[in-house]
């Protein structure tokens, strides 16, 4: 619920169909299993293809079929919309020290984005990145606190 939560504040538009693992130890028969995640290229407002994209997605389900299904399980539709509210708020509240650290890492980083950019020829320099990236952090944080809460109030008997 916790790895689901982050992917759709983050707007994945990518992981939830294919680009995970699903791990269990096989040598401790009673374990966990793990969600292992990759290719997260499409989140925070950037699509796939490097395009920018208005993250503004208000579902807290992922493109998945697993997901949709079991979120209609109303016992686990609760205890989600619980957890991504409590860790959402935890988040908002942390949104400052997460902005900081986006200006921290693009003034080390800008040189590369824009050396990448121009290799890959987007039409787009590291400003433009790092505003749609804050934007996007913002705008995520925002869009995913009033969903949570909404979809909250609608369970309510």
């Amino acid at each position: 619920m916790i790895w689901q939560g982050v992917h759709t504040l983050a707007d994945n538009r990518d992981t939830f169909t294919k680009n995970y693992y699903l791990y269990r130890d096989p040598d401790l028969p009673f374990s966990r299993f793990r969600i292992i995640s990759w290719d997260a290229d499409a989140t925070w407002g950037m699509n796939w293809d490097g395009a920018l994209v208005e993250p503004t997605t208000m579902e807290i389900n992922g493109h998945d079929p697993f997901s949709n299904r079991i979120l209609r399980i109303e016992e686990y539709r609760t205890i989600y919309l619980e957890t991504y509210a409590s860790r959402v708020e935890a988040l908002t509240s942390q949104q400052t020290a997460v902005l900081a650290r986006l200006e921290e890492q693009h003034a080390f980083l800008e040189p590369f984005i824009d050396r990448d950019l121009v290799e890959w020829e987007r039409g787009l320099s590291a400003a433009d990145l790092h505003e749609a990236l804050r934007t996007s952090i913002e705008t995520r944080y925002a869009i995913m606190s009033e969903v949570v809460f909404t979809e909250q109030e609608t369970e309510e008997p």
